[in-house]
């Protein structure tokens, strides 16, 4: 009995020494860790060192440590001056800073991603604002010289983008903004750093345009005529009219309507077809020709007509219809195509 009293206690010592001889960092390494994927997102924007590892990466692990994962803070402040010039980040840069804080916590992280990363501070209130009111006047500016009245509301109060440093340029992207008018409309503003463009921030505006347009002054048929005593001319908002309202009468007179409008109706071209070169209910001209020999007669128009176009006339003495071809303002020919 006592002999097996002293083996127990001989090979606990030994056990003891033998442990206490590795050195604690050999234990740690001996002790495995839990493998994790994380892929760094290409664009990451901050507005304090510290952000949660879920806006840096998307992370590949059990259900419980991504859980737990994505509410780790990481400390930036390493790459801070780095992203302040605005250049990219080469993904190696935060790989480190990802790779030192999940071994602390006990994780073996494998970091992947695009090679170049884009890390910028986000804009603060005061550069926001002055994007809304460059994108505001140039977007005022160009509307103001073709409309009578103009009135923008940026849409929001803020503006996302990166950071703006001193020395860079703030441009308007240039497109025809009378051309594409519309009740909301968004003006894109580059930012531009030693000659690149680095970022372009789009900001957002209601808007009202108002400007004189015609509307109808009484009810009209399909196919008829419109004359000076059809329109009238009111101010309205045309923001939402895609740019296709009528400014001016001179457009209208003589056209014909293709479908049945009613009194009030803000009128645009899409409304109505060419004034055409025969108008039903007149008297024209008709040339008929057999072989060198034209004679030229009148006959009422039972249609409108378009050069080239076939039409009926009568001929107002006999009474007899008879189809002529349109050969020219108000010109008919019958034998031939003129």
């Amino acid at each position: 009995m006592n002999f097996l009293i002293r083996c127990h206690f001989f090979w606990g010592v030994l056990l003891l020494s033998v442990t206490a001889a590795i050195p604690a960092s050999e234990m740690e390494t001996s002790i495995e860790k839990e493998a994790i994927t994380l892929q760094v997102y290409p664009k990451i924007t901050w507005e304090k060192t510290t952000l949660p590892l879920s806006v840096l990466a998307t992370i590949y692990a059990e259900k419980s440590s991504r859980e737990y994962l994505e509410g780790v803070d990481v400390d930036i402040s390493t790459l801070k001056k780095a992203t302040e010039t605005g250049k990219k980040i080469n993904l190696r840069m935060i790989s480190d800073v990802l790779t030192a804080k999940l071994s602390g916590l006990g994780y073996t992280a494998n970091v992947v991603g695009p090679e170049n990363i884009m890390l910028q501070k986000r804009l603060d209130p005061a550069d926001s604002e002055r994007i809304i009111d460059i994108a505001q006047k140039a977007l005022f500016d160009v509307l103001n010289e073709q409309f009578d009245v103009v009135k923008l509301v940026p849409t929001l109060k803020s503006v996302n983008g990166y950071s703006v440093i001193p020395g860079d340029m703030l441009r308007v992207k240039q497109i025809d903004f009378v051309k594409n008018i519309a009740k909301l409309m968004v003006v894109w503003v580059d930012v531009i750093r030693a000659g690149d463009l680095i970022n372009s921030i789009p900001v957002g505006f209601a808007v009202k345009a108002y400007k004189d347009v015609q509307l109808l002054a009484r009810d009209l048929k399909k196919h008829q005529v419109i004359g000076f005593s059809d329109l009238t001319s009111v101010s309205v908002d045309v923001a939402g009219l895609k740019n296709n309202a009528v400014y001016n009468h001179q457009m209208l007179l003589g056209s014909i309507t293709k479908r049945r409008l009613i009194k009030g109706r803000v009128l645009k071209l899409s409304d109505v077809l060419p004034a055409p070169d025969v108008v039903k209910g007149e008297v024209v001209n008709v040339v008929s020709k057999v072989g060198i020999i034209s004679i030229t007669g009148r006959a009422l128009a039972l249609s409108h007509g378009y050069r080239g176009q076939m039409i009926v006339v009568m001929n107002e003495q006999s009474g007899m219809t008879y189809n002529a071809f349109v050969s020219g303002k108000g010109l008919l020919r019958v034998g031939d195509k003129g």
